[in-house]
C-alpha cells in the first residue's frame, strides 16, 4: 500500500449488502483492499494535515469490543452532525482471518452506519479503525479470546535516576519480549496501550486469556523494560512487575555548551601571566632602547623607502624631536599598553567556554570548540578551532571529559590588551587606533615636519603602520619561540537527558592544570552544560588575531 502503510483493508468471503451502497467485487470476492481502489489511507500526514471536514466520529458503546474466536459482530459508528459521510474502515495489525463486510460505507441520516467484523480463529488484540477522508478518526480496540480476558496491572519496577513524567505501557497477545526486541522501547504493533502518571501503574483492560502475552512500559524512550506474561485468569487483575533500564546514554549525539569556571593558584597564574605580559611588551618595543628610538626605526623598517628614511632623520633631527615628543606624553607607550592589558584581563570573566559536539561514527570522543577562555575570545587568544576530548559515561547517567585545550600566551595577552584599550576609548575599528592614539602619531609627525618624499600626512601613516607591524611581531612572540600554552581538563559530573537519552544539561565539577609551557597553576571549578538555544551548529570561530 502507499507509502508502506501497515493499514489493512480486508472482507469476508462472503456478500453482505448494505441498502443503496455499491460495494463492489473486492467485498464480494474476499479481497483485500489496496490502493487501486482509491482509498484514503490514515496515517500518511501529508494527506490528514489539514481537515476540511468538521464532524466527530465515535464508535458506539464501549471503548473495547471483545470477541470469541470466530465471532461476527456489527459495530457501529456514529458520526456528528448527522448526515450521510463516506467512512472508511480498516484493521490494524490483526491476523489474517480478521476481516470486516465492507472497506467503506455511507452514514444514514442519523449520523450511523454499522460495519460487520468477523473476529479471527485465534485469540488476538487489535484495532479497528474508521475515519472520513480529510476529516476525523477513530479507533476501536479489539480483543479476541476463546477464555475470556482479563485485566493487567503493570508495575514497573525502576531504580534509575532519570525523571519520570509519565508510564507508557503496552500489552501484546501471542508474542514474546524476545520477538519484540527490534520494536522496542515504543507501542509494537497491535498492542493495547495505557498510561499513568509516574507514582501510579498502567492499567490495561480487555486482554485476551490464553495466548502468551509481552508487557512492556516505558518512561520516554530512555527508560524502558518487557516481560512474559502467561497463565492470566478470565475476569480478574494480573500484576506483571517488568523491570525498567535505563537507555545508554547517546553520547554520540552530544550537542553541549560547555562552561567551565575556574579559581587557579594565585602566585603560580599571577607569574604565568606576568611572563606572558613581558614577553609580549619586550617584543612590541625593545626595553634597552628609547621609545622614540625604537618607533622612529620600526617606521624606517616600514618605509617604502629605508635608506632615504635614515638619511631624512639623520637630517632633520627626528631621533630628538622623537625623544622629546614621548617626554611629553604623560603616559609612556609601554605603560599604557600596560594599563589596557591589565584591566582586559581583570574585567576578563575566569571561565572558559565552548562547544562540546560529537564526532559521527566515533565513539567515546568529542570536539571542544574553545568559545573564550578567561572571559577573553580563544581564537583570538591563539586557540585552534576544534580541540579533541575524550567523552564517556558510566552508570548512572555520570559522564567523563578530558582532554588539552592550547592557547599561545602572546595572543592572549594582546587579546586583553584590545579589550582594555576598548574598556577605555570606546569601539575600535583596529587595535591601530588605540596605537596611534597612546603614541600620538599626529603629533609626532608634525613635530618632524615631514620631507619631499614625505609629508606630515604620511609620517602619521607611517607611525601607524610601524606600530602595527611592532603590534603582530608581539602577538606573534610565543609562536616564535613556539611557547604553547596549555588548558588540561578532567571533568565529572552528571547528565539530564532528553527523551531518547541525549545530554541536554551537564552539572559537575572539574580539575586541571593552566600552563605556559613553564610555569603551571592547578586550576579547579564547576562544570555546566546546556543544550544550545539555536541547535544550529557554531560558525568556525577562525584564528584571526585581534587587529
Amino acid at each position: 500500500m502507499r507509502g508502506g502503510s501497515r493499514y489493512r483493508l480486508q472482507c469476508m468471503r462472503f456478500a453482505l449488502g448494505w441498502t443503496g451502497v455499491f460495494l463492489g467485487s473486492a467485498v464480494l470476492l474476499g479481497c483485500s483492499v489496496g490502493d487501486s481502489a482509491g482509498v484514503f489511507h490514515p496515517g500518511d500526514e501529508t494527506e490528514v494535515a489539514d481537515h476540511t471536514v468538521h464532524a466527530t466520529l465515535v464508535f458506539e458503546g464501549p471503548a473495547q469490543a471483545e470477541l470469541s474466536p470466530g465471532e461476527t459482530r456489527p459495530i457501529t459508528i456514529v458520526t456528528s452532525p448527522a448526515k450521510s459521510y463516506e467512512v472508511y474502515f480498516a484493521l490494524l495489525d490483526a491476523p489474517g482471518d480478521a476481516s470486516l463486510d465492507a472497506a467503506r460505507l455511507f452514514t444514514a441520516a442519523d449520523g450511523r452506519a454499522t460495519i460487520k467484523l468477523h473476529a479471527p480463529s485465534t485469540p488476538a488484540s487489535f484495532k479497528l479503525r474508521a475515519w472520513i477522508k480529510d476529516g476525523p478518526t477513530a479507533e476501536l480496540a479489539v480483543s479476541v479470546s476463546k477464555q475470556g480476558i482479563a485485566t493487567i496491572e503493570v508495575m514497573p519496577d525502576y531504580t534509575g535516576q532519570r525523571p519520570v513524567d509519565e508510564w507508557v505501557a503496552s500489552v501484546v497477545a501471542g508474542t514474546s519480549c524476545d520477538a519484540l526486541a527490534g520494536e522496542l522501547p515504543g507501542e509494537p504493533k497491535g498492542s493495547f496501550v495505557a498510561t499513568a502518571p509516574p507514582q501510579q501503574n498502567p492499567l490495561i483492560q480487555s486482554i485476551p486469556v490464553g495466548p502468551n502475552l509481552a508487557v512492556t512500559v516505558r518512561a520516554g524512550h530512555f527508560a524502558w523494560g518487557c516481560a512474559d506474561a502467561h497463565d492470566l485468569a478470565a475476569g480478574v487483575s494480573t500484576k506483571v512487575k517488568v523491570h525498567v533500564v535505563d537507555v545508554p546514554l547517546a553520547l554520540h549525539k552530544t550537542n553541549l555548551d560547555i562552561a567551565l569556571a575556574y579559581a587557579p593558584e594565585s602566585q603560580p597564574y599571577a607569574k604565568l601571566l606576568n611572563n606572558a605580559r613581558i614577553k609580549f611588551l619586550d617584543t612590541f618595543l625593545p626595553p634597552d632602547q628609547p621609545e622614540g628610538a625604537a618607533l622612529l626605526d620600526a617606521m624606517g623598517a616600514a618605509a617604502n623607502d629605508g635608506t632615504a628614511f635614515a638619511q631624512d632623520s639623520e637630517l632633520g633631527g627626528w631621533g630628538a624631536l622623537a625623544a622629546a615628543h614621548f617626554a611629553l606624553l604623560q603616559v609612556s607607550l609601554r605603560k599604557q599598553l600596560g594599563v589596557w592589558i591589565d584591566a582586559g584581563i581583570g574585567a576578563g570573566e575566569p571561565v572558559l567556554t565552548g562547544r562540546l559536539e560529537a564526532i559521527e561514527g566515533v565513539q567515546g570522543k568529542a570536539l571542544f570548540h574553545a568559545a573564550s577562555i578567561g572571559g577573553l575570545d580563544a581564537a583570538s587568544a591563539g586557540a585552534p578551532p576544534a580541540h579533541l576530548m575524550s567523552w564517556t559515561s558510566s552508570p548512572n547517567d555520570n559522564v567523563y571529559l578530558g582532554g588539552t585545550i592550547y592557547w599561545l600566551p602572546s595572543r592572549f595577552i594582546g587579546t586583553a590588551c584590545l579589550a582594555g584599550a576598548t574598556d577605555q576609548l570606546g569601539p575600535l575599528e583596529s587595535m591601530a587606533d588605540a596605537l596611534a592614539q597612546a603614541a600620538v602619531c599626529s603629533d609626532l609627525a608634525a613635530s618632524l615636519g615631514g620631507t619631499s618624499a614625505c609629508d606630515v600626512g604620511c609620517l602619521a601613516d607611517l607611525c601607524r603602520a610601524a606600530l602595527t607591524a611592532r603590534w603582530h611581531v608581539a602577538l606573534d612572540a610565543s609562536a616564535a619561540d613556539q611557547a604553547v600554552g596549555t588548558v588540561e581538563i578532567g571533568a565529572s559530573g552528571v547528565v539530564q537527558v532528553d527523551d531518547i537519552a541525549t545530554p541536554i544539561a551537564l552539572s559537575g565539577t572539574w580539575l586541571g592544570k593552566i600552563s605556559d609551557g613553564e610555569t603551571a597553576a592547578v586550576a579547579a571549578g564547576a562544570a555546566d552544560g546546556i543544550v544550545p538555544i539555536e541547535e544550529a551548529p557554531p560558525a568556525d570561530p577562525g584564528d584571526d588575531p585581534p587587529q
